[in-house]
């Protein structure tokens, strides 16, 4: 499978799992500003699935998730 169909697939089942299991409803895209930035999610913790509601929250732009764990 090629990465792209793959992030494709991946960001499809999380929005549908996000919008219709946990009702993620999604405010302030405007804020998010054009070119390069830095989403940073206040949590401590292993496995947040913060981070995977914010890679397929915006509904034109590719954002790209690193998972740090310690």
């Amino acid at each position: 499978m090629k990465i792209e169909t793959y992030r494709k697939s991946q960001k499809f089942f999380y929005r549908w799992y996000f919008r219709f299991y946990h009702r993620l409803k999604v405010i302030g895209l405007e804020n998010i500003p054009d070119g390069s930035a830095l989403i940073a999610a206040h949590h401590e913790g292993g496995y947040d699935l913060d981070n995977h509601a914010m890679s397929c929250c915006h509904p034109t732009r590719d954002i790209q998730v690193l998972d740090w764990f310690s």
